[in-house]
């Protein structure tokens, strides 16, 4: 599970609690059909556009590269990813 805390200046704090369950199911709904084909026509357009070159993206590379970057975030319960703190006393933190 990740934790995401917040605290802001005037002593509010919030805790949101993100189980793993959802990042797989993120994960899936990202390497859907609908959105897939909705990512590569706007990276077809941005492309005619600009003349930047954009890499290929193939649903079949991201869908396990996600899946086992949530694997390895399960091997490293406990550490901390994110620690900031602000000059207006806003800190934010991300554990897993």
């Amino acid at each position: 599970m990740i934790k995401v805390k917040i605290r802001l200046e005037n002593s509010i704090k919030l805790t949101i609690l993100l189980p793993y369950f959802s990042l797989y199911f993120a994960s899936s709904l990202i390497c859907s059909n609908y959105v897939w084909k909705r990512i590569t026509r706007n990276m077809d357009n941005v492309t005619m556009d600009t003349t930047r070159i954009y890499p290929p993206i193939n649903k079949q590379l991201i869908k396990p590269l996600l899946k086992i970057t949530i694997k390895e975030f399960q091997n490293y319960r406990g550490t901390t990813i994110l620690n900031l703190q602000a000059s207006d006393g806003t800190k934010v933190s991300i554990k897993l």
